[in-house]
Order: C-alpha cells, then sequence, then structure tokens
C-alpha cells in the first residue's frame, strides 16, 4: 500500500496451527480487521507512515464458507520537525537498490 508515494507495510492476517502437525487442516485463517495508522507530518507533506494491526480484531477465516466483513481503522497525526526531503531522497535511494537487487 503507498499513501503520497510513501510505502506502507503490515500484515493483514495470521496463521495459528492448532495442533502443531504439518496437516492444513490443522491450521486457523485470521484475517486483520483494524488497523492503526501513525502518520507523522511537516507543514503540507507527509513524512513518514506506519501501520499497527489489533490483534483483537480478527475475522476467523477458518471455515470454507462466504463471510462478511467490517474494516476499521484509526489514523493517529503527529507532527514533526524532519524535513521532507530528507525523508523523500532516502525512500527513492532505497527504491532504486531494491530494484537492483530484484532485477535478477
Amino acid at each position: 500500500m503507498y499513501y503520497d508515494e510513501l510505502p506502507i507495510w503490515g500484515l493483514i492476517g495470521r496463521v495459528e496451527n492448532r495442533e502443531e502437525t504439518d496437516d492444513p487442516k490443522d491450521y486457523k485463517y485470521f484475517l486483520y480487521k483494524h488497523i492503526y495508522f501513525d502518520i507523522l507530518y511537516n507543514k503540507d507533506r507527509v513524512i513518514e507512515i506506519t501501520a499497527r494491526t489489533d490483534p483483537h480484531s480478527v475475522l476467523d477465516l477458518t471455515e470454507d464458507k462466504e463471510v462478511d466483513a467490517e474494516f476499521t481503522y484509526t489514523a493517529k497525526w503527529k507532527q514533526t520537525d524532519i524535513p521532507s526531503l530528507l525523508i523523500s531522497s532516502s525512500i527513492k535511494f532505497v527504491s532504486v537498490i531494491n530494484k537492483l537487487m530484484t532485477k535478477s
């Protein structure tokens, strides 16, 4: 996911093994329904976004059936003095390195 050209990473769910075996029928699958966004901004520019999930707000997807889900989020905005140019340059550098590493 991206916001204002900034990448946002986070988990969308989890898998639990009920019986500690390798048998897939013993697995439970959960989808996170709530995400917390911590957003740093400087003036009119978003500098950084982190995403966290609520481990208690999950939807059990273990059964092979259609389910309805309501997704929610919380956004916490925090002002910072970090210049946007500093963050933007480092993100572009990491992006270039990542592209070079994944070309093979």
